[in-house]
C-alpha cells in the first residue's frame, strides 16, 4: 500500500494485493467548488500489475478531461486543467516508483 502525500492540491492512492493494483484513488482540488475524485481515471488502473507510461498518459488526459475548473483572478480554466493533467503525470510517476519498489 502506498499513499503520494503531495503538499500540491492533488493526491493518489494506489493499494497493492500480489502484485495487483487493488485500490487506486485520484483526488483533487482547486479545479471545482469541493474537492472531487475522478472515477473514470481511477478505473483505467483498477485491477492492472503495471503503471507504464501510456497509461500514466491515459489517465492524466482522462483527469483533464473530466474535470470542468471555472476561471478566475488566480488562474484561467486551461491553466487549471494544464496543471491537473501535469500534477497527475508527476505524481503517478512517483507513486509507482514508490510502490514498485516496495
Amino acid at each position: 500500500s502506498a499513499w503520494q502525500n503531495m503538499t500540491r492540491p492533488e493526491r493518489e492512492r494506489a493499494e497493492l494485493n500480489y502484485g495487483r493494483i487493488v485500490d487506486f484513488r485520484i483526488a483533487l482540488a482547486g479545479v471545482g467548488e469541493t474537492p472531487l475524485r475522478v472515477a473514470a481515471a481511477e478505473s483505467l488502473v483498477k485491477g492492472g500489475t503495471d503503471l507504464p507510461d501510456t497509461l500514466i498518459e491515459q489517465v492524466s488526459d482522462a483527469v483533464r478531461s473530466c474535470i470542468r475548473p471555472k476561471s478566475d483572478v488566480h488562474a484561467s480554466a486551461d491553466f487549471r486543467r494544464h496543471l491537473a493533467y501535469a500534477m497527475t503525470r508527476r505524481c503517478l510517476r512517483r507513486l509507482w516508483r514508490k510502490v514498485s519498489i516496495g
